[in-house]
């Protein structure tokens, strides 16, 4: 452990006024301990893991015996609801805080999704079904589909980027059961490519959004999906176009043709969806097929299950 002493902070930026726990090898590139989140110059600097910084915060410091990496921004697993400073952040994902607990956190062995406070939701304490995560470029309309779904509203003002994943739970009739959809909708944002992946793993669904009038946002689309062939090949893929009224509105604004993406779902073994979350078309119906298709899925396994359990009971017995 790396002793800390009390002094005034002199790092890259000259000194600071503020006395406050110092650590020189932080600062150092060539330190094992060092993480560019302390350097006030770096592109990843954050206050909190700055021992200068008012908002020092300890489990952000890679010298502290309460340090996590979830903490760290320059950390590949880092969260934002680890960080005091953070909008989403939440006391039970600090490993500092008193209430903190593993189920909270992404990094622990038994973390669950289903207790991860997250962007303007509420902790969920529902058991789960099944984990649906939402996928694509920002600015797709990731959020306002789940808006539109759960709330049954629509903002016409700006949206705030999602910061890492949005948590909400929501109960769905099939047949004559209620399924629990744990919806994950996931930042948009390159920067936070990394982080997507640790909210897509485990994911029996993958809602991948594509901007019916942004082509770019289609090929950003076909990344997310080899990332799903690659690393969740059990994942059922549904492929969203968004925003189709505005395409009713001036057929001239359609930049992804529909047969050309039907063509494409189709080759990757996807269903196909255009959806407007303004005026609801489609998106009920797209959860709807989330669901059945979970649901069909899992009976089959039991039914397979029961099978070959009975198979076996049998073969038991003529061997007596």
């Amino acid at each position: 452990m790396v002793q800390l002493e009390s002094r005034t902070h002199c790092g890259l930026d000259g000194p600071s006024p503020h006395p406050c726990l110092f650590h020189p090898q932080p600062l150092s590139p060539t330190s094992p301990i060092h993480s560019p989140s302390y350097r006030s110059v770096s592109s990843i600097y954050y206050p909190s893991s700055d021992p200068a910084s008012p908002i020092y915060h300890p489990s952000s410091d890679p010298a502290s015996p309460i340090y996590h990496p979830s903490s760290d921004p320059a950390s590949p697993i880092h969260s934002p609801s680890y960080s005091s400073v953070s909008p989403i952040h939440h006391p039970s994902s600090d490993p500092a805080s008193p209430i903190h607990h593993p189920s909270s956190d992404p990094a622990s062995p038994i973390h669950s999704p289903s207790d991860t406070f997250s962007t303007g939701q509420t902790m969920s304490c529902q058991r789960v079904d099944a984990k649906v995560v939402l996928l694509g470029k920002e600015y797709v309309g990731k959020t306002s589909l789940v808006e539109r779904y759960v709330h049954k509203r629509f903002q016409t003002g700006p949206y705030q980027n999602t910061i890492g994943a949005a948590f909400v739970a929501k109960n769905i009739q099939v047949g004559d059961k209620v399924l629990t959809l744990g919806i994950w909708d996931t930042a948009g944002a390159e920067r936070y490519e990394s982080m997507s992946r640790i909210y897509y793993r485990g994911a029996c669904a993958a809602i991948v959004c594509y901007d019916l009038t942004d082509s770019s946002s289609f090929s950003r689309l076909k990344f997310w999906v080899k990332e799903l062939q690659n690393c969740e090949q059990q994942c059922k893929i549904y492929v969203c176009g968004t925003k189709s009224d505005l395409i009713e509105g001036d057929r001239s604004l359609r930049q992804v043709d529909y047969h050309d993406t039907l063509d494409y779902a189709e080759e990757v073994k996807a269903e196909l969806f255009e959806t407007s979350s303004k005026t609801g078309r489609n998106v009920d119906e797209l959860f709807q097929k989330v669901a059945e298709d979970y649901y069909n899925n899992t009976a089959f396994q039991v039914m397979e299950e029961e099978r070959q359990l009975d198979q076996h009971q049998r073969k038991g017995c003529c061997h007596h």
